[in-house]
């Protein structure tokens, strides 16, 4: 909702610095917009790891099937192991 209650959309684009100017020029050209505010931005995140571990899925007929499954975030893998 924009100023006095009319419908607004809202767009996000994150891009690498070098092309930024292209898609300020894409989003210009392809929306109504009137301008586009330019933010820099920095990601902080932690290590990660890949483990594998085996998972016993119940089947219908009542029997374990043995499954193979990725976990990216080392809270899971220490929750699990």
């Amino acid at each position: 909702m924009m100023k006095k209650g009319r419908a607004g959309t809202v767009l996000h684009v994150l891009c690498h610095p070098p092309l930024r100017d292209i898609c300020v020029a894409i989003i210009l050209q392809e929306t109504s917009s009137l301008g586009v505010r330019v933010l820099p931005v920095q990601r902080a995140s932690l290590p990660r790891r890949i483990v594998s571990v085996k998972v016993e899925v119940p089947c219908s007929d009542g029997s374990d099937m043995m499954v193979r499954c990725l976990f990216f975030c080392v809270c899971v893998c220490a929750w699990v192991a």
